[in-house]
């Protein structure tokens, strides 16, 4: 997954100079790409303005309607990483929410195990815990051919703030979440594919009740889509591989204890392998990677890690807290 730019603003950064009259905050934007573009603004939580080239992200703006028939309307950003973005739209023809994941032009469809989920028999126990795509499509942009598939969206991921959402009995709930999350993985591994990344923040909350929504009693709840301008160093117009601006991901734990429902959901299969052909390494947090791993053994690299990742999961759904800390120093 494409690391997260971070921007960390001084508190007195931003006010203005009776003196001079103008904001600093003009001044302050992240270094010019290649392409001589740059956001004006802090780039804190969006996807690297440098991706938006051949190969990269699709140029995505709010009130784009994209699949077939123009059937998905953007309403706002859920999020990005290595594959691509992904955005809140609502279905026309379905008249509901979906999460749609625009991947970038380099990934083919057959590189992602994603895609291959909805092959898989939907009766085994478990395949209700597993985000598998609702549709499929591509389309054509500036920066080539992108596929694109939709999911249900979900909610925040199972974390100590959730657990003080809880309003009742929450250790039944979590009980209830842990062997959900186990019945997922066990329904993944039974079907000879590794996670590769298990943790809690790849296990979410299913939505209920939120299709009966307008977009803006939706919008209303998590607030306005935050768009960050994207400018050139020269003045001249945007390149077409460039959006106009990138958007700041909603925050979806905004959404009241009245849309949660009792069921997880497992996402982000990035880095997921099937069992007969297991990856060099693998892109989950140290703190979550078994003893051999760490000891750089690559040969024990399978199911066995997921299972630990798994007790780590467990442990922290249940104890609102990690079991081991991040390592720092493999010595």
């Amino acid at each position: 997954m494409a690391s997260k730019g971070s921007h960390s603003p001084s508190s007195t950064q931003g006010q203005l100079d009776d003196d001079i009259g103008f904001d600093y905050r003009d001044l302050d934007h992240a270094p010019a790409t290649s392409q001589g573009t740059f956001l004006k603004g802090s780039k804190e939580g969006v996807e690297p303005l440098e991706e938006y080239q051949e190969g990269g992200y699709h140029p995505v703006h709010i009130g784009d309607v994209l699949g077939p028939s123009d059937r998905y309307r953007v309403i706002h950003k859920l999020g990005h990483g290595g594959f691509g973005t992904v955005w809140l739209c609502r279905d026309s023809l379905e008249g509901r929410y979906i999460a749609l994941k625009v991947m970038v032009s380099d990934l083919k469809s057959d590189e992602t195990l994603e895609c291959s989920l909805v092959k898989l028999d939907q009766l085994m126990p478990g395949a209700q815990y597993i985000a598998s795509p609702l549709d499929f499509f591509s389309i054509e942009g500036p920066n080539g051919t992108h596929h694109c598939l939709t999911l249900p969206p979900l909610g925040p991921c199972v974390s100590p703030r959730l657990w003080m959402r809880l309003e009742k009995d929450a250790a039944t709930i979590l009980r209830k979440f842990a062997y959900q999350t186990t019945q997922a993985l066990a329904f993944l591994h039974k079907n000879q594919i590794c996670h590769g990344d298990f943790r809690p923040s790849n296990i979410l909350v299913k939505l209920g009740n939120l299709d009966h929504l307008s977009e803006d009693e939706l919008l209303s709840l998590l607030g306005p889509p935050e768009e960050v301008q994207v400018q050139t160093e020269s003045g001249e117009d945007l390149p077409a591989s460039s959006p106009k601006y990138l958007v700041q991901p909603a925050d979806m734990s905004r959404l009241g204890n009245e849309f949660l429902t009792d069921e997880i959901c497992v996402i982000d299969f990035g880095e997921s392998f099937k069992f007969s052909s297991p990856p060099e390494d693998l892109g989950i947090p140290e703190n979550y990677l078994p003893p051999e791993i760490l000891l750089e053994k690559p040969d024990a690299i399978g199911p066995a890690c997921d299972l630990w990742a798994l007790g780590c999961t467990l442990f922290k759904i249940r104890e609102q807290l990690p079991l081991f800390y991040m390592i720092y120093d493999k010595d």
